[in-house]
This record gives structure tokens, sequence and C-alpha cells, in this order.
């Protein structure tokens, strides 16, 4: 008996995961573009990269979550001389996907088009600004994690997709990603003043689509 029900737990494992293959995996690295730095300052475009790991309830519809990494370099020459700020967003999202496509009914197709789109949080690294912080006495009693900015996360994003074969494709990944009740400057170490508002980062990148 036990060896019939573990025959019947493998046979269904094997039909849900191994033919309809609805779990999924994301994997996309390319450009961080965007961001609000203060007027002094040259903000180069950064490294981007990200990672999702999701699941189709259908053909058309589905969910994920997504962790996003953002870099940020940027430079100025004051009156004191050359300074340059680093820093970093990470980024939490849940996220809707759709295929935009499924609605067509077409077999053998070798392109797909999906959508996503999402809500998160996000929290910005800059150690030499906490350090600043610290240096001049200020106490880190912000929300979240100390002496980050700390925002919300709202992305959308577009991605055409390459079937390689019915497990992976490749893709290409256009997203935007607003970021409200940030602090205002991505360089916190050159521009001081600060203001709760919002920015928006766009993320061209590649990657892969593999169901698992």
């Amino acid at each position: 008996m036990k060896n019939l029900l573990l025959i019947a737990f493998i046979s269904v494992s094997t039909i849900s995961f191994g033919q309809d293959k609805k779990l999924f995996l994301d994997l996309h690295a390319g450009a961080r573009l965007g961001g609000y730095h203060a007027d002094s300052s040259k903000l180069a475009p950064g490294i981007h990269a990200d990672a999702g790991l999701g699941y189709m309830f259908n053909n058309v519809w589905g969910i994920k979550g997504s962790l996003g990494f953002d870099q940020f370099s940027s430079s100025a020459d004051l009156a004191s001389g050359s300074v340059s700020d680093k820093s970093s967003i990470i980024r939490a999202n849940v996220e809707l996907v759709a295929d935009l496509d499924a609605d067509r009914g077409l077999t053998d197709r070798k392109f797909d088009w999906m959508f996503h789109a999402g809500i998160g949080l996000a929290s910005q690294f800059n150690s030499a600004y906490k350090e600043s912080l610290t240096a001049a006495g200020k106490s880190l009693n912000d929300p979240l994690i100390k002496g980050n900015d700390d925002m919300i996360s709202f992305i959308f994003g577009l991605t055409p997709q390459y079937n390689i074969n019915e497990s992976l494709k490749i893709d290409i990944d256009l997203s935007a990603v607003f970021l409200p009740l940030s602090d205002g400057f991505v360089d916190k170490t050159i521009q001081t003043s600060r203001y709760k508002g919002m920015y928006v980062l766009f993320n061209p990148s590649i990657g892969i689509h593999y169901k698992l």
C-alpha cells in the first residue's frame, strides 16, 4: 500500500510539475538608467540585475516574486574639490504576470510578449552617507533599515521572448520602476538637502525565462 501511494505521489508530481511546467525562473542583467541627482553632479549609467520565481495559474495569468539590484555612481567638481558618490538599491516586489499572446491560440510559436507589474519595497544603501551621519552624532531612528533610504517600489515591464524549446526562452525586458517616498537624491553625499519625492528608474536587460 505504501509503495502504491509513493508511486501515485510521484506520478502526480510528474504530471503537475514535469508536463505543465507552471513554475518558472527569470534571470536578467542589464543597465540602470535614471535617478534624481544633484544639479552639480554627473550620474553615470549603472548595472542592473534581477531574479524572479513565479507560478502560472493558466496559460495567461501568473504571479512571481522578484528581487532587483541597481547600482549608482556619480561625481561632481565642487569648491572643496572633486567628490564621488556610490550607492545601490535593492528591491523586492510581488508581480502579476500576463502572456499577451496566449489568447491567440497559436501553436509552435517562436515569440511571446509578456507583461508584468507589481508593488514592493526598496532600500538604498550608501555606506559613506551613513558613516557621515554617525560621525556627526546623528541618531539613525528612521524606520526599516537604519540609515538607508527606504521606499515603496512600483514596477511595470514588457518582455518580448524567443522560445528556444519547451522549457527555455531568451528575452529582453524593458521595465520602469517608480520609487515614491524617497529622500529625493541618489547621490546623498553630494546633495545634502532632503525632500520626500519620487524618481523613476529604467531597466533594459537581457536574460532567460526557464520553466521548472
